[in-house]
């Protein structure tokens, strides 16, 4: 990972603690992220009437089986990290989970994007 990336991820890890919302729509629907110190909460909301269609719960879970060891992870637990970063208005937000509490998870982390 060059410098100038990993700058923008601790800038953007930074900005999760102070609390921070973010939207993202497509067509009738907007996806809404609160995050402070970790993913804490986030709903799908019906854009034109601001129905609650979904709320919280893990955007992922999962199964990981080591030398016959299995452990689960998901996006709400278990995690020392968690950044939003918004590239651009339209081009929707990188959700990234990093550094697992699970020592033996050391180096393991996930990344989703969204995009609208």
């Amino acid at each position: 990972m060059n410098n100038r990336v990993c700058l923008v991820l601790l800038l953007f890890s930074s900005l999760a603690s102070w609390g921070l919302e973010e939207r993202i729509s497509a067509g009738e629907l907007t996806l809404v992220l609160v995050s402070k110190d970790g993913l804490q909460s986030h709903s799908l909301m019906r854009t034109s009437t601001g129905t609650v269609l979904a709320k919280d719960g893990p955007l992922f879970a999962l199964k990981l089986t080591m030398a016959g060891k299995s452990v689960l992870v998901d996006s709400q637990t278990g995690w020392e990290k968690f950044s939003i970063l918004r590239l651009s208005q339209i081009s929707g937000l990188t959700l990234r989970w990093e550094e697992p509490h699970d020592k033996g998870l050391a180096g393991l982390w996930v990344q989703a994007q969204v995009i609208a």
